[in-house]
């Protein structure tokens, strides 16, 4: 029988193994990793957390967005009828056809 939430736990426990090597692989490499929404100032080698407005400097910046699921401009979703696949991951139940 199909495992639904095992699948779904599955998916979540791998994104987070690989989230957690790469910050792993920076960090040994001397990285410093800022959580929070970085946007360019438009000054090289400078990004501001959006949040904190604190503005940080660095010869090298990397901005890793992650994934947002994309969805069609005029489509709206309700995760009922209409999943992204981040809710289709958090389904109770199988839904006899998508």
């Amino acid at each position: 029988k199909y495992d639904r939430a095992g699948v779904a736990g599955h998916a979540k426990q791998l994104a987070n193994k690989v989230k957690g090597n790469l910050e792993g692989s920076l960090v040994a490499l001397g990285v410093d990793i800022v959580d929070g929404r970085g946007v360019l100032t438009g000054t090289a080698h400078e990004v501001k957390d959006e949040n904190s407005g604190k503005v940080y400097t660095a010869k090298d910046i990397i901005l890793a967005p992650g994934s947002i699921p994309f969805v069609p401009p005029g489509v709206t979703v309700d995760e009922k009828t209409v999943y992204t696949s981040d809710g289709a991951l958090e389904l109770n139940s199988v839904p006899e056809w998508v």
